[in-house]
Parts: C-alpha cells; structure tokens; sequence
C-alpha cells in the first residue's frame, strides 16, 4: 500500500525511520559479481529476501535496489534500454516486502556529468545532454512511482546540473 504525504509526516512525527543498509555490499556478499539493478529481473527472489532481511534487523524504510538504473550505468551491461522496466520491478519487489513500512525508490548518479567539459579546450564539450540527463531520471522515477514507491530517495548524486 503506497502511503502519502500525510501519513509519511505522521510516522516521522512519532518515531526516528529506520533505514535500512547497504545493498551493494547485501548483495556481493550474496555471490553478485555484475549488475545488481538487473537482479530485479533475473534473481528477484534474492532481492525479497535482502528487502526481508532489512526488515528483521529493524528497518522501516527499504530501499529499491535501483541505485544505479539509468541508461548511462545501464549500457555498461547493454541494458540501457530497461531503465523502466528495472526500475517498476524494483520498486515492486521492495513494495510486495515491506508491507506496511516505507518503500524509498533509490536514485542514483549517473557515471556521466553536465557539470564538466570532456575537453579542456572547449568548455561546453560534454558527452551528454542535460535532455538526455532528464530522459533517463524521467523514466527511472515514472518506473519507481509505477512500482509503488512511497518516497524517492537522491543520493550520492554528484553533478550539481
């Protein structure tokens, strides 16, 4: 069930939220030696079980494990073109449980800037377009929401464009 505003301020007005803990290293310690975005889609139940885990220990927020779902990070494993699809089913996993508690859609950086040029003889040289920036945040965050996550969390963001 995803929670609104309301309900959100209401829980963080009555006790200190829980996050819950690193998923890279969750999930290298689990045997993962490649993308762990696109575990949402091959081992999901690998996924359940760290979002389970987090919640024995006490967490009342999981995180999806999408950190790193953008076309940009993506194309590395030649799947740049599943940033949505990535991202909803990481957001469904995560949602299907944690039941009650907090479902926060993990955003992170992209391994491309708009902050600095590519050449040092042309300062407006970048090798991507803040439009194309904009596409790929645009479809992880419509995949996270269309997943069913309550908050969306930016971190270890690191262009300020």
């Amino acid at each position: 069930m995803v929670k609104g505003i309301a309900e959100i301020e209401a829980l963080m007005a009555n006790q200190v939220l829980v996050l819950d803990s690193a998923t890279g290293t969750y999930l290298q310690q689990h045997g993962s030696t490649g993308c762990n975005d696109a575990l949402c889609l091959t081992n999901p139940e690998l996924i359940r079980q760290m979002h389970s885990d987090y919640i024995a220990a006490g967490a009342d927020i999981i995180e999806t494990n999408s950190f790193n779902c953008n076309c940009f990070s993506l194309a590395d494993y030649n799947l740049e073109d599943k940033v949505y699809e990535i991202s909803r089913r990481a957001a469904e996993i995560a949602r299907e449980a944690a039941g009650e508690k907090l479902v926060a859609g993990s955003i992170g950086p992209t391994n491309k800037t708009l902050s600095m040029s590519t050449d040092v003889n042309e300062p407006g040289a970048r090798e991507v377009s803040f439009q194309e920036m904009y596409d790929t945040y645009r479809d992880q965050v419509n995949g996270l929401i269309d997943g069913g996550a309550d908050i969306l969390l930016v971190e270890t963001v690191f262009d300020t464009l």
